[in-house]
């Protein structure tokens, strides 16, 4: 019997999919370079389900691109822009395309989980024994290990230093902007000259993370960036045949004239990677003992995707709202309910195992290394940090 009362991070999908194994999808797709349409698929799966698919890219961009490819970040601010301005899905195509299609390294990504793993009393980032070089004098104290830890490129201790500094107080990053534009004296090429012009080009939030790139590609080996103007440099525009798929994406199941329980037979064309046990995933918190019997309570599923902006609308057309005393979402009426399940219940409890398994098949249980080698063993990346072999990453 499953403990019902799951982890609010459990959180399921337009598709009825868990949302992190979603976005970890995603991310292995993108790396693999496999499949393009698998890409496309975890990508729209998440828009369509109403989140917020562009805070997904620039995490993943920031995490494992922008090291060796910093022209990226202008060609997705203006993707964004036009999103916003135009409400064209077919960006996010264009986005997932050129990100792939771009060399990834692992650095920010493990120095991010590195970082946000250890203990608070070490967060700081340790300092360095004997006198400072003199050139430390030309910057404020306080930022002296930090610099000192660049100068080295001393790795894990420029993330720990990184993250406990910016979140000192709130004019941190700004501030660490400009003692970084000093210390690095004109290198700063790929970005704006002010961290205020860098921050109007993303709707990115983490500064920390943001701040941690810019230095991990300053410090990258140029030689291995593409020459401007190169063909690696030259973004593509997705085809159009790759703009119907998407949109054929959006339209397919119910509102497509496909009836309700048939729904997840139609969009479910992908299964959630099998690799990902690498992450600490939702399915893993400890009240869920049993993943596959969650659907089979009836009407279960709707508590774990109430908060997902695709669900939510659809129940207040029939006036559906959780009632967080019973944990499900009540209906003024009986005949409400009943009109709702009539177009939107998709009886995940009735499908076929081939069906099911899409979204709750095993992931098999595995550590770190063993998803890190799958999607970057054919990377020639140098990894810059280790960790227990018991380890799990986070998105």
């Amino acid at each position: 019997m499953v403990n019902l009362s799951v982890s609010s991070s459990f959180t399921l999908t337009r598709n009825l999919y868990v949302r992190d194994e979603v976005e970890a999808s995603l991310l292995t797709a993108l790396l693999k370079r496999h499949d393009k349409h698998e890409s496309y698929f975890w990508a729209y799966e998440l828009h369509y389900s109403g989140f917020d698919l562009f805070a997904v890219l620039w995490r993943i961009y920031y995490d494992v691109y922008f090291e060796l490819n910093p022209h990226l970040e202008g060609y997705l601010s203006k993707k964004q822009n036009t999103w916003e301005t135009k409400k064209d899905a077919g960006v996010f195509a264009a986005c997932a395309k050129n990100m792939s299609r771009s060399k990834p390294t692992s650095t920010v990504f493990l120095l991010r989980q590195h970082a946000a793993s250890v203990p608070d009393a070490r967060a700081r980032g340790r300092c360095y024994p004997g006198r400072a070089p003199s050139w430390c004098a030309k910057h404020p104290k306080k930022y002296r290990s930090w610099l000192r830890a660049i100068s080295k490129k001393d790795y894990p201790n420029i993330a720990c230093h990184t993250y406990y500094l910016a979140r000192e107080h709130d004019g941190a990053p700004d501030e660490m902007f400009g003692v970084l534009l000093a210390y690095f004296d004109g290198m700063f090429e790929v970005v704006p000259g002010t961290f205020d012009e860098a921050r109007k080009k993303r709707a990115y939030s983490d500064d920390a993370h943001y701040l941690l790139s810019i230095i991990v590609s300053l410090l990258a080996d140029r030689t291995k960036m593409p020459e401007k103007e190169s063909a690696t440099t030259m973004t593509i525009a997705a085809s159009e045949e790759e703009l119907e798929e998407v949109r054929a994406l959006e339209s397919s199941g119910a509102e497509g004239g496909c009836p309700a329980h048939r729904m997840l037979g139609v969009r479910r064309l992908y299964g959630i990677a099998p690799t990902i046990g690498g992450f600490s995933l939702a399915r893993y918190c400890e009240e869920v003992s049993a993943l596959g019997e969650l659907y089979n309570v009836n009407s279960v599923w709707e508590r774990f995707a109430y908060k997902t902006p695709y669900w939510d609308y659809r129940f207040k057309i029939y006036g559906g709202k959780y009632d967080a005393e019973s944990k499900r979402v009540c209906f003024p009426t009986d005949d409400a309910r009943e009109d709702f399940y009539d177009r939107y219940g998709l009886e995940p409890d009735e499908q076929s195992c081939a069906v099911r398994d899409r979204s709750l098949g095993p992931i098999r249980t595995c550590f770190w290394k063993s998803w890190y080698d799958s999607v970057f063993g054919g990377y020639d990346v140098p990894r810059v940090v280790d960790f227990d072999e018991t380890f799990h990453f986070t998105l």
